[in-house]
């Protein structure tokens, strides 16, 4: 997708590029949404005082227009824009949906629960 907006503005962007050069322009790109990304979410947990799925919707859909317009610069269509801000913000509550019902592992409790069946009880100071 951004090569397809940077073809527009320079035709010799179709040329075959090297790998580093590809490389390096995706992580800017993911640098940039990333950053739209979490300074949405801390100003916006700062305003509410709180973190729940709106937070989400919020900095996805602003890491979507941010896509977008770093893909297609101000050339982009409002439909563009919208379906990008609406991706990026179901995704991203999807995401945050998936990690508050996932239930975290303890690890300290099965690598001791382990030492205890081995009969290592003694190595639990090493970790």
């Amino acid at each position: 997708m951004v090569m397809i907006g940077l073809a527009r503005r320079n035709p010799q962007v179709l040329a075959p590029q090297s790998r580093t050069q590809l490389v390096r322009e995706c992580a800017g790109v993911f640098s940039v949404i990333s950053a739209a990304d979490c300074g949405i979410e801390s100003v916006m947990k700062g305003i509410r005082g709180k973190d729940d799925v709106t937070n989400r919707l919020v900095s996805g859909s602003g890491a979507g227009l941010t896509f977008c317009f770093v893909s297609k610069g101000l050339k982009a269509r409002p439909a563009q824009a919208l379906l990008s801000a609406a991706g990026f913000a179901v995704i991203s509550a999807t995401v945050y949906k998936m990690m508050k019902t996932t239930k975290p592992r303890d690890f300290y409790t099965e690598a001791r629960a382990m030492l205890v069946k081995l009969g290592l009880e003694e190595y639990e100071k090493n970790f």
